[in-house]
């Protein structure tokens, strides 16, 4: 039985909605294999593009700890790449054998959104999606440039599938597919692909979701946050829903032509929306907008100063210099009105860790920016001890520790995140979860048997999670943050 209908929604359009009551950390919906899965441009080379097992360039704690497959390319296209024969056959029997030969014509790899228009049509899906699934293509039109760029790609969808459809409802299709599509992602939720589905595409959005979709290969799930009642709306976020308001709504209407009218949009009082006053530490020079004080609500300006700041600051995250980055991390720490839990401060920590440090093996700054994180952020951030990103990041940061140390001085922090990690992945990925789980399974078993060889370390082993203390081992580590914050503001 479905737990989930399809049905006219009060935000307009349909939405997705339970049959039954959900229970908080459960599974809704599964999608084994959603009508595309596809990896993107940047992803071409080191994904299967049929069960999208990624072997990532650069080093991790984490593919530290997964079985890597070599890859192969199609020998028709040398575009697609599989991890064996299966998977190979699967994809040319399902979709490959229409598109292969198209690929290895062209002198460049065609743009990932034209790739997956071409795929719903190679699969005879035009129809269903048509009827289910709103393009915006008036309001496309309306954006000039924009859809200058869209006709052509539409053009190239049509062209190059082979279609007989006419062109302008190819056209169509490719606004539906753009508008509609999901960021396909690992386990870990690294960005990978592009995946595309009607039934998943229903699922409305709201800026504080009741509900996160996750990935594992070409499946797809979408899981409860919170006790969700029968007969009532399955709500994800399609942004990134730690940005600030003015950051969610601009992509919100670039991207999917509407404009958020949730709790979070319209009272954005949180701890993630607002700077910070002059009477709780911040500054009040006259400004533009008007924001609130997130600690105290009070409506505060925002300085002409905040603004390029900010600005410089989202740009900084998007570039592939640490020191600019860094340059920026700075600057945001030493704002007074910026509060530690205003986006993208917290992102260019992690992408620092996970764009320099990391590959770098630089794994003590790892350390810190990823502790910083985990111990003051998350916690606002995923107030679920079961959300996905909450226990990867967990996870994460147990192997951490492990890189700079033999485990013995901050031992018991690592089997505690590790048990905390394994206890909470059936409700964060699911009972019997491949990947993630086996990973952090298989992680918690090589720990283990280091800490029954020492006299010491063996007592923990059999200990329950609530008696290990995690929480009070933690506070052993808070020192190291308040320091690391200290040394940022100077």
């Amino acid at each position: 039985m479905s737990k989930v209908a399809r049905r006219p929604s009060p935000r307009g359009g349909h939405g997705l909605f339970t049959t039954t009551a959900i229970p908080a950390g459960t599974q809704i919906l599964s999608i084994p294999k959603p009508l595309v899965t596809i990896p993107d441009d940047a992803h071409l080379q080191n994904t299967c593009s049929n069960c999208l097992h990624h072997a990532p360039d650069t080093p991790s704690v984490l593919t530290t700890y997964s079985p890597t497959r070599k890859l192969s390319a199609c020998l028709g296209c040398k575009v697609a790449k599989y991890c064996g024969k299966e998977c190979q056959a699967e994809d040319w029997k399902r979709v490959h054998k229409h598109e292969c030969k198209n690929f290895a014509k062209l002198p460049r790899t065609l743009p990932g959104s034209v790739r997956a228009a071409m795929r719903v049509l190679m699969q005879n899906a035009e129809e269903r999606v048509l009827a289910e699934c709103v393009g915006h293509v008036d309001k496309f039109q309306a954006e000039g440039k924009r859809w200058e760029v869209v006709f052509i790609m539409g053009k190239g969808v049509h062209g190059y599938s082979g279609t007989k459809r006419g062109e302008e409802e190819v056209r169509r299709l490719y606004c539906a597919v753009l508008v509609n599509s999901i960021t396909l992602v690992t386990e870990t939720f690294d960005p990978i692909g592009i995946a595309f589905d009607p039934l998943a595409a229903s699922i409305n959005h709201d800026c504080t979701p009741n509900a996160v979709m996750l990935f594992s290969g070409r499946a797809l799930q979408v899981r409860a946050l919170e006790d969700i009642p029968a007969n009532s709306e399955v709500l994800i976020s399609y942004t990134d829903n730690t940005a600030p308001r003015e950051r969610r709504q601009l992509e919100l209407a670039e991207k999917y032509f509407f404009t958020c009218a949730c709790a979070r949009c319209t009272s954005p009082s949180g701890p993630m929306d607002g700077f910070l006053c002059a009477v709780c530490g911040g500054v009040g020079i006259p400004g533009r907008d008007a924001v609130m004080c997130n600690k105290c609500s009070r409506n505060i300006p925002v300085t002409a100063d905040m603004e390029i700041l900010e600005q410089e600051s989202w740009a900084a995250l998007h570039s592939t210099d640490t020191e600019g980055m860094m340059a920026g991390l700075k600057a945001l720490h030493k704002t007074p009105g910026w509060p530690l839990s205003r986006q993208p401060l917290s992102a260019l920590h992690l992408a620092l860790v996970q764009g320099g440090y990391i590959p770098a093996g630089d794994w003590q700054k790892a350390l810190l920016h990823y502790l910083l994180v985990y111990l003051r952020l998350d916690p606002i951030f995923y107030p679920q001890r079961f959300h996905p990103v909450r226990v990867v990041h967990g996870f994460t940061l147990a192997n951490l520790f492990l890189q700079i140390t033999d485990g013995s001085d901050y031992g018991k922090v690592v089997w505690g995140l590790l048990c905390e990690c394994a206890a909470q992945v059936p409700r964060s990925h699911g009972d019997g979860s491949v990947g993630f789980g086996e990973v952090v399974a298989r992680k918690k078993e090589e720990i283990k048997r280091d800490l029954e060889k020492e006299e010491r370390t063996r007592e923990w082993v059999g200990m329950r999670l609530e008696d290990i203390g995690l929480e009070a081992e933690m506070k052993r580590v808070v020192g190291m943050v308040e320091g690391f914050v200290k040394e940022l503001k100077r």
